[in-house]
C-alpha cells in the first residue's frame, strides 16, 4: 500500500523518551486488568496502530498475545521492526492507520496507545470502517480500544509546556476526542470509557511499595482529573 508522507511528530529523534520500554510496576498491571477487561487470551491477535518503537507492543506480547504492529513513520517504522525481528509473535507493517491494509489472517482486537488524539476525523473514520469489515470477518472480533491522555488531568499541559519535544499543535487533539468520536461513530458501535493510572511511566517507580505502585490500576467508570489515562472501547 501506498505510505503517506506525514509524521506522528515534528521532530521523531526528539521523542527519545518514547524509546523506553513500559517497565514498571504500575502500568504492567494497568495493561494486563485491561486486557483481561477486553476479554483478549493467550494467543489472540491484537492490531495495534501507531506502534511507535514498540514500548507497548512489548508488554502485549507479554501478555501471550500476538501482534501485528502498525507504523506510518519510516524513520520510526525501521527502529521498531529491528526491535522485534525475531520475535515469532510479532509481525511488523509500515502503514498509515489502516487504509487499504490487507492482512493475511483476522485480529481479534485493534488498539492504539496515545493514537486517538493525533488523529484527524477521516483518518479516525478508516480505522472504524476498517473494524467494521474485521467484525464481519471474525465473529469473535473484541473491537477497538484506545489508550490516551484524560484530558482532564491539569498534569498534561504542563508536560506539553515544559517538554521542548512536545507542542501543543500536535497535542491539542486530546481535547477534542469526544467530539471527534461522536462526529465519527455510529449509534451502533457501544462506546465504553474508563479512567486509570496515577503516575506516568518510569522505571524508577519500582522503588515505591507496592500498595503506592497499585493505586488506580484497576479500570474505574469514574471520571475524575486525578486519573492519567483514558480509555475508550468502541465495540461493534
Amino acid at each position: 500500500m501506498e505510505v503517506a508522507d506525514t509524521t506522528l511528530y515534528s521532530n521523531p529523534d526528539a521523542h527519545g523518551y518514547l524509546k523506553r520500554l513500559i517497565a514498571d510496576k504500575h502500568h504492567q498491571p494497568i495493561l494486563k486488568n485491561l486486557l483481561v477487561k477486553l476479554g483478549l487470551k493467550k494467543d489472540d491477535t491484537i492490531l495495534e496502530i501507531g506502534a511507535g518503537y514498540g514500548r507497548y507492543t512489548s508488554e502485549l506480547l507479554e501478555n501471550d498475545l500476538r501482534v501485528i504492529a502498525t507504523e506510518p513513520d519510516e524513520h520510526i517504522f525501521n527502529i521498531l521492526d529491528k526491535n522485534f525481528e525475531k520475535d515469532a509473535a510479532a509481525k511488523c507493517l509500515m502503514a498509515f492507520v489502516e487504509k487499504d491494509l490487507t492482512l493475511g489472517e483476522p485480529v481479534d482486537m485493534v488498539c492504539g496507545f496515545h493514537v486517538l488524539h493525533h488523529l484527524k476525523a477521516e483518518d479516525f473514520a478508516m480505522i472504524i470502517e476498517f473494524c467494521e469489515q474485521e467484525k464481519l470477518r471474525n465473529k469473535d472480533f473484541k473491537g477497538l480500544f484506545f489508550y490516551e491522555p484524560n484530558p482532564l488531568n491539569p498534569l498534561y499541559p504542563i508536560q506539553i509546556a515544559c517538554r521542548s519535544s512536545m507542542h501543543f499543535s500536535e497535542e491539542k487533539g486530546m481535547w477534542n476526542m469526544g467530539n471527534m468520536i461522536k462526529e465519527v461513530v455510529k449509534p451502533s458501535v457501544k462506546v465504553e470509557t474508563f479512567s486509570v493510572g496515577f503516575f506516568p511511566p518510569h522505571k524508577v517507580l519500582n522503588a515505591l511499595p507496592s500498595f503506592l505502585t497499585n493505586v488506580c490500576t484497576n479500570l474505574s467508570d469514574t471520571n475524575a482529573p486525578f486519573y492519567a489515562y483514558k480509555i475508550f472501547w468502541f465495540k461493534f
